[in-house]
């Protein structure tokens, strides 16, 4: 994949298999949600977690569970290819002789799934990068859980993770943390939080001048979110000579961990997107 045409109840134990097979309970299917699953997660990460593994495996472990024991919502291997062209997008804008740190940050940690996915995809692609990632989280044990896995990654040294219901107060912490030389310091901006505040915060980061010029911008779930006012903006602007973004693009995908459940409820019904902007 080319971006913009340039460079909780857990069972029985199982194991992963290709293709899928359809082992996980009906009622942990897609869009269910039960108190526990994320510690249940943690557990079964940690219990299938080998000295030496690599992030990458760490990430399929995830994948596993939840494909087999109950979904999930991180943004899953499907949508892989879309950070990985759109992290080296913003890198083809971003070197220079001498790197400084690139700082990413995330709004909705979660369990720590898509963060360990971009730092791995840095690493993966550019292994001398400096780089950072600032994520920002309402739940306390949501925070907590990703930590964990987080560190089980490798990256707890490039990871930040802050409690907070309010993003404008977590970049407050994060501004008193970084100590920027100006006000613009991101780099990378990845959306996955609440689906009500996508357009809200997006306009917030940009009131408070925290983007850098080329900076990407992806928000997953637009499609299954049906986030219209988000979209309207950010395609608004990049159709304006002089708008704040040069370009947007969807990237048409399906919801994570959906495939036993395309008979049940069709393709149409389960289809998603990631929306990547390049701010100007």
């Amino acid at each position: 994949m080319d971006l913009f045409g340039s460079s909780s109840d857990e069972e029985d134990e199982t194991t992963a298999s290709t293709p899928i097979t359809p082992t996980r309970p009906p009622e942990n299917g897609v869009m269910q949600f039960h108190t526990g699953t994320e510690q249940a997660l943690l557990v079964y990460v940690t219990q299938q977690t080998k000295a030496g593994d690599s992030p990458e495996q760490i990430l399929k472990i995830i994948d596993t569970f939840c494909e087999e024991r109950h979904w999930m919502m991180h943004i899953g291997s499907l949508k892989v290819e879309i950070l990985r062209d759109a992290l080296l997008k913003r890198m083809a804008t971003f070197t220079i002789p001498t790197p400084p740190t690139l700082i990413m940050l995330e709004l909705g940690t979660y369990c720590g799934y898509s963060a360990i996915q971009l730092c791995s995809l840095l690493r993966t692609h550019h292994p001398t990068q400096p780089f950072l990632l600032y994520s920002l989280e309402i739940s306390q044990q949501n925070a907590r859980v990703a930590r964990s896995i987080i560190d089980l990654a490798g990256f707890s040294d490039n990871v930040k993770v802050f409690v907070t219901h309010d993003v404008e107060d977590g970049l407050v912490e994060i501004t008193k943390d970084l100590k920027p030389e100006t006000t613009q310091f991101i780099d990378l901006l990845f959306i996955d939080h609440d689906k009500d505040s996508y357009l809200s915060d997006l306009q917030l980061i940009i009131k408070n001048s925290h983007l850098n010029s080329s900076s990407v911008v992806i928000a997953d779930n637009v499609i299954m979110g049906r986030i219209d006012d988000y979209l309207e903006f950010v395609r608004e602007e990049a159709n304006k000579p002089d708008g704040l973004f040069l370009e947007t693009h969807i990237f048409e995908s399906t919801v994570e961990y959906c495939t036993q459940d395309i008979a049940q409820f069709g393709e149409e019904a389960l289809q998603d997107g990631v929306e990547v902007s390049v701010f100007r």
